[in-house]
């Protein structure tokens, strides 16, 4: 399973694949096993050939890790499907919570930003090779994106559908899906680190000692400094060659006992 998840079945398969990706030998058994169910259900449930009721969802939702919203969420979206009225549309750029649930794997934000450079080809394998995901995420994704009405086709091509919306931040970022996507995006810092080139790359921080009572202070100049370097390299340029991320991370190392 690849992409965000539409439903509580798509959220037990992405949890599992991801852990078989960091431990290749991560059984099903185990899983089941630290979800309290038994194997054969659990394989049921991922083949779609038994259905997820309440209480159940509600069980394996705190086993993940899910805030009761999501659970409610999700079990709605396995119970009549997802189909995103106009209205959903519309205020994607105001209230994406629920759209952010379904697309919050980096790579659907790659490919949006990956259409706006110089040399991009609407190909499949392209995308793929260029991103470094398998063919069929990349499939997976478009066609969510397309369900969202973030991009369309047009004849041969493939066109970015936003209107130029920048930020894929949800209003909330404590959910479970805001969370995943930014270890994704951190597991793809470390990976650069070690495997792109310097000169291709700025990894750099600084600790200081701060006045707590200022936080709000440094989330907007954060902010600020985000957008800036957005509309300096993105926005006013017409020659894009590449997708790069930007991540920033602020927090402390000290503790209040």
């Amino acid at each position: 399973m690849v992409g965000g998840p539409t439903n509580f079945r798509e959220v037990i398969a992405n949890s599992f694949e991801r852990r078989v990706m960091r431990n290749p030998r991560y059984s099903l058994r185990a899983f089941a096993k630290y979800l309290d169910i038994d194997v054969a259900s659990l394989s049921k449930i991922l083949n779609g050939k038994r259905t997820i009721g309440l209480r159940l969802s509600k069980r394996l939702g705190a086993k993940l890790g899910l805030e009761p919203s999501e659970v409610d969420f999700y079990y709605k979206k396995s119970r009549c499907g997802y189909k995103p009225q106009k209205s959903d549309q519309k205020e994607y750029e105001q209230v994406a919570e629920d759209h952010f649930k379904i697309i919050s794997d980096w790579h659907h934000f790659a490919i949006l930003e990956l259409i706006s450079t110089k040399d991009f080809k609407p190909q499949i394998n392209w995308i793929s090779k260029r991103l470094q995901i398998s063919p069929t995420a990349v499939s997976m994704a478009i066609k969510r994106l397309q369900s969202l009405g973030m991009v369309k086709v047009e004849g041969l091509n493939l066109v970015d559908d936003t209107s130029g919306f920048q930020s894929c931040l949800p209003k909330s970022r404590s959910t479970l899906a805001y969370k995943n996507h930014q270890l994704q995006l951190l597991d793809k810092a470390k990976s650069a680190l070690e495997l792109v080139p310097l000169a291709q790359r700025d990894q750099t921080g600084v600790m200081m000692a701060v006045n707590s009572e200022q936080l709000g202070l440094a989330r907007k100049e954060i902010q600020k400094f985000r957008r800036r370097i957005d509309k300096i390299l993105s926005l006013k340029q017409k020659s894009k060659d590449e997708v790069y991320q930007l991540c920033i991370s602020f927090f402390p190392l000290t503790t209040r006992y």
